[in-house]
């Protein structure tokens, strides 16, 4: 079982911003995928995880955050990508996607990004 959202839709890419932390119900695996077009398109992807407790009270944001070793990739140009996080247990309840504006305020593209868990049952 599992399930997918997508959790950013046409997001301007001329300023930074942390996404809406995402629930990986029951410790799952996950996939993001981004997709991104402009040119220039110069940014830096992250991804922070969190074990706080689930929390389903409307507008909830986990305190407690750390970065996903070996997350942070930079683009260049227009593309997608695809951040796989899993490969047995991994424990994450949070899941959070920032994204950092190199270029300066010039970017003229969007992004995109769905959510892909498949739950360990």
């Amino acid at each position: 079982m599992g399930y997918n959202s997508r959790f950013l839709n046409n997001q301007p890419l001329n300023v930074s911003f942390a996404a809406v932390p995402q629930q990986v119900l029951d410790g799952g695996v996950f996939a993001i995928q981004m997709v991104f077009t402009g040119s220039p398109c110069m940014i830096t992807t992250d991804l922070y995880v969190s074990t706080d407790p689930y929390n389903n009270t409307p507008g909830y944001v986990p305190q407690h955050f750390d970065h996903e070793k070996d997350s942070t990739l930079v683009f260049t140009g227009p593309g997608t990508y695809t951040y796989q996080v899993g490969g047995g247990y991994v424990g994450y309840v949070w899941v959070q996607l920032v994204v950092t504006d190199n270029s300066g305020g010039t970017n003229t593209g969007v992004m995109s990004a769905t959510i892909q868990v498949k739950n360990n049952d």
